[in-house]
């Protein structure tokens, strides 16, 4: 859809924008400025991914969660709806294998999991967000006397293809249950 109106300040600046709406070429939305200066934007990458398994699994120190090339891992379901309750993805990738998430542009992304620790001792439990191999963004370490959800973020600058991991990281083996609503991750682009 063409612009109708556009007003410059003398130096080429656009202060104004008549028709707040730019679409595909197929009519779809691909980005709406609402009355209120709200925007919206359909097509950006994102993936919601719980766990698929309903057992406790342990992991040892430095173990990938979702990584099923480790005995200890079940992959990610991402099939569903892209609700809050379900799972879904748009552009991101994930690979069962070696638990990588890799994103398919460059930008600013939120990323998020969540690890039910298991087991009722005393122990320190660590998560952490790692890029391209080893790259700490994120480190999460909590004393937990009791089953505890251990909820991580971090909003990551990524290039094109970089991955984003979620590495156990309490130095010892580690319970975490693996169910659906229990343990999963979200990572979507934010600009």
């Amino acid at each position: 859809m063409a612009l109708t109106k556009v007003i410059g300040d003398g130096i080429g600046a656009v202060t104004s924008i008549k028709t707040p709406l730019i679409e595909f070429t197929d009519g779809d939305d691909a980005l709406a400025i609402a009355d209120s200066g709200y925007v919206t934007q359909s097509g950006l990458p994102f993936i919601f991914v719980n766990g698929n398994d309903v057992n406790t699994r342990t992991l040892s120190n430095n173990h990938v969660f979702f990584n099923t090339a480790e005995a200890s891992q079940a992959a990610a379901s991402v099939t569903g709806s892209s609700t809050v309750t379900g799972a879904g993805n748009n552009g991101i990738a994930y690979t069962s294998g070696n638990g990588r998430f890799t994103v398919p542009v460059a930008g600013k992304y939120f990323v998020s999991g969540r690890f039910r620790y298991a087991e009722t001792g005393d122990e320190a439990v660590s998560v952490t967000i790692n890029t391209n191999a080893n790259q700490d963004v994120a480190y999460l370490i909590l004393q937990c006397t009791e089953a505890t959800t251990l909820i991580i973020t971090a909003c990551v600058n990524l290039a094109a293809n970089d991955y984003i991991r979620f590495v156990h990281g309490s130095g010892a083996d580690r319970g975490f249950y693996m169910a659906n609503g229990h343990c999963g991750a979200s990572i979507f682009l934010i600009g």
